[in-house]
């Protein structure tokens, strides 16, 4: 009989320096953030002989979680230190990786790229003591180009929506009843460089339908790969945006507190009390002990996966966004982008190792975080007030590479 197994992704990102912004002004917000953060870690302590997590922070999030204002102002209500430790210290967690500031990938320069996910995988490092092997790329953001970088740093797998995947290359898993909450796991590929793929349908929409993959009655079903042979053990791989969740309070809709206790605290009591046959598992484990996995193709036109970051990388990201602050915005950071390269490679054509030298790349490396808080996700989401935020890190990066180009040009 066929044992499904079962894992659980939770995912907190936040922009930059905006917990600076509630300790000022919305403290009970920030507390409720915060505190959104630690419900993974009660139900590990509840279900610790049978749960695993996986548990992403993008690094701006995790710089902002380290900051002696933040941890201050919430001492007294969240040990923010001890919460990172927690998940530190779990032989249950997990750590998965993700951009520094959790950028669309394929809407920023290719050459951004190595310092976006060597950023990120580095404080993930400092914060955890662990070196990532799965990576999730913002949204839908995702090409094929990535994957080299991805396995130089170090990562074996993505977790990606199913449906970037081109589904003739993909095995559509079902149970008995049509769901396709089960997850698929193969392989992608781009100029011979192959890296596993975990696909899922995101989100915990089923929990609050009622429905779950994990039921009795779907409990043992089956999936198919290419050749037509049955492949047992299959996967389900919950997946939680928490920084959404959190934010339904703002848009009246019920309180993360009710998701809790109302629909996730149900939905493992029935699934790890009630004596289905349930195993959890780690991604890094469970791809690990497979001996095949098949090829699968991303889907062009899916997300931003279809025509990025080839030459005409640039044109194409704009074109998307047309006429719209969005479409202003991803111009800018592409300018502030070149800047900023044409700055590094004059910096480094003169590499005397005078004082001076020391002191324009003390400057350029500022001026490389504020361009890589420059791409967050948040700011090309929607137009109006975050794309304008935008500028708050364009303008001091750009004065920064100014005067550095100023001395050295």
């Amino acid at each position: 009989m066929a044992k499904v197994c079962h894992t659980l992704g939770f995912l907190m990102h936040q922009p930059p320096d905006i917990f600076s912004l509630l300790v000022e002004n919305q403290m009970g917000r920030l507390v409720q953030i915060i505190n959104s953060y630690q419900m993974p870690l009660k139900y590990l302590d509840s279900y610790r002989d049978s749960l695993k997590i996986h548990v992403g922070f993008s690094g701006i999030l995790l710089e902002q979680l380290l900051s002696r204002e933040v941890i201050d102002a919430c001492r007294k209500v969240i040990d923010i230190p001890l919460m990172l430790n927690e998940y530190r210290e779990s032989k249950n967690v997990e750590i998965i990786g993700l951009g520094y500031s959790h950028p669309i990938f394929p809407l920023i320069p290719s050459v951004d790229w190595n310092s976006q996910i060597a950023q990120g995988r580095e404080i993930i490092r400092e914060v955890f003591g662990q070196e990532p092997k799965g990576f999730w790329p913002s949204g839908r953001g995702f090409c094929p180009q990535m994957i080299p970088v991805l396995k130089k740093y170090g990562y074996e797998y993505v977790i990606l929506d199913r449906s970037i995947i081109k589904p003739g290359s993909r095995e559509v898993v079902k149970g008995r009843h049509g769901r396709e909450h089960y997850s698929t796991i193969g392989n992608l590929t781009y100029q011979g460089i192959e890296i596993g793929a975990v696909l899922i349908s995101k989100g915990f929409d089923h929990l609050q339908n009622g429905d779950s993959p994990l039921e009795p009655s779907s409990a043992h079903p089956y999936s198919e790969n290419p050749s037509g042979q049955r492949q047992r053990n299959p996967l389900v791989v919950d997946w939680l945006f928490i920084d959404e969740l959190t934010g339904r309070r703002t848009a009246g809709e019920p309180e993360d507190c009710e998701f809790w206790e109302g629909c996730f605290s149900p939905y493992l009591e029935r699934i790890y009390k009630a004596g289905l046959a349930v195993r959890g598992v780690l991604l890094r484990e469970f791809l690990h002990d497979m001996k095949v996995r098949h090829l699968m193709t991303v889907r062009q036109g899916s997300g931003f996966a279809a025509g990025s970051q080839a030459d005409d990388g640039h044109s194409a990201s704009i074109g998307r966004y047309a006429a719209s602050d969005r479409a202003r915005a991803i111009e800018d950071v592409w300018q502030l982008s070149q800047l900023y390269h044409e700055v590094k490679s004059a910096l480094l054509r003169k590499a005397d190792r005078s004082l001076c030298q020391e002191y324009l790349s003390g400057l350029l490396e500022k001026a490389e975080k504020w361009l890589l808080k420059s791409q967050t996700d948040c700011y090309f989401a929607e137009d109006g007030p975050w794309a304008a935020r935008l500028y708050d890190n364009i303008k001091p990066g750009l004065i920064l590479l100014k005067e550095i180009k100023r001395q050295v040009l």
